[in-house]
C-alpha cells in the first residue's frame, strides 16, 4: 500500500495509501495526482487530479493528469472531446475566457460544433450581434476535424437509441448531437459498422 509496494489486494477497499494509486499493469502503488502522472482514484470512477490540474481519458481508455483546460493553457483532450474549464472556451487548441471571444456584438449566441458525422463534440458563446454573424465567426474556431452546427443556441444532447444489426440483433447505444436528425446520423455512421443497421430507433430497447 506505500509508494512503490505491491497493491493492497484484500481486506480493504483501498488498495494504495492516500496520494497513491495502484497501477494494475506493475501491481504497484505510484504516486498520482501531479502533471504526467497517474489520476487518483476519485469516486464514481472518475480521476482527480490536484488543483487545478485535469484528469484526461486517451483514446485506450487510460486516466492521466495533464495541466491544461485552465486560462491561457492548452485545451484538454478527453475521450476525443476538447474542454476547458467554466468560463474558458477551447480556441485554436487554447483555453480564452469566454468574455475575449468578440465577434462584434453584444449578444450572446452559444454555437455548436459536431464532427462529419453530426456527432455532437463542444459548444462555445460568442458575442455577437445576429446569429449568421456568430456563426460566421465560428468559422474560425473550428478544430480539426470539426464543423459549425447550422443553428445557434442548439443545445448538447446525450440520446439513447435502439440499433439493429444482423450481428448483435437489438442494442441500446448513447450518442452526442444537437437535434434529432443529428442523433440519427451519428448513430447510423459510428455505431451500425461496415454492414449498417436494420433499423434505428430513438429511446432505449425494451
Amino acid at each position: 500500500g506505500q509508494v512503490g509496494c505491491d497493491c493492497r489486494t484484500s481486506g480493504t477497499s483501498t488498495p494504495c495509501d492516500p496520494g497513491l494509486t495502484c497501477d494494475a499493469s506493475a501491481g504497484a502503488c505510484l504516486v498520482c495526482g501531479g502533471p504526467a502522472q497517474p489520476c487518483c482514484p476519485g469516486t464514481a470512477g472518475s480521476g482527480t487530479c490536484a488543483g487545478t490540474i485535469q484528469c484526461v481519458v486517451d483514446g485506450n481508455g487510460a486516466e492521466s493528469c495533464s495541466d491544461c483546460g485552465e486560462l491561457n493553457e492548452a485545451c484538454c483532450v478527453t475521450g476525443g472531446a476538447t474542454m476547458c474549464s467554466t468560463g474558458n472556451v477551447c480556441t485554436g487548441g487554447q483555453c480564452l475566457s469566454v468574455t475575449d471571444i468578440s465577434c462584434g456584438g453584444a449578444t450572446v449566441f452559444v454555437v455548436g460544433f459536431e464532427d462529419a458525422n453530426q456527432c455532437g463534440l463542444r459548444v462555445a458563446p460568442l458575442h455577437s450581434s445576429s446569429e449568421e454573424g456568430a456563426l460566421l465567426c465560428a468559422q474560425h474556431l473550428l478544430m480539426p476535424g470539426e464543423r459549425v452546427h447550422p443553428m445557434a443556441n442548439a443545445t448538447l444532447h446525450d440520446f439513447e437509441m435502439c440499433l439493429t444489426t444482423a450481428g448483435s440483433g437489438r442494442t441500446t447505444h448513447t450518442v452526442r448531437a444537437f437535434d434529432d436528425f443529428g442523433a440519427n446520423r451519428c448513430a447510423n455512421w459510428t455505431q451500425c459498422g461496415a454492414a449498417g443497421c436494420s433499423n434505428v430507433a430513438y429511446g432505449p430497447c425494451l
